[in-house]
């Protein structure tokens, strides 16, 4: 997909059919929820990936 490498998250919720094949059911690229209280690292992982992003170059951003 282009650009997903800046995806700090996303998740992709599925089932399948009748026939067994597939199926998209919902595409979530913000999570309203992040769980940060389940880790004690979760908050400064999450900082660091959202600094990461914004201090790259902007040469190594879509446009």
């Amino acid at each position: 997909m282009p650009g997903a490498g800046d995806l700090l998250h996303a998740r992709i919720d599925m089932i399948r059919d009748q026939a067994g094949e597939p199926r998209i059911v919902e595409v979530e690229l913000i999570e309203p929820f992040l769980y940060l209280q389940y880790d004690d690292k979760a908050a400064e992982r999450l900082a660091h990936a959202v600094n990461s992003l914004l201090t790259r170059p902007t040469t190594d951003r879509p446009l």
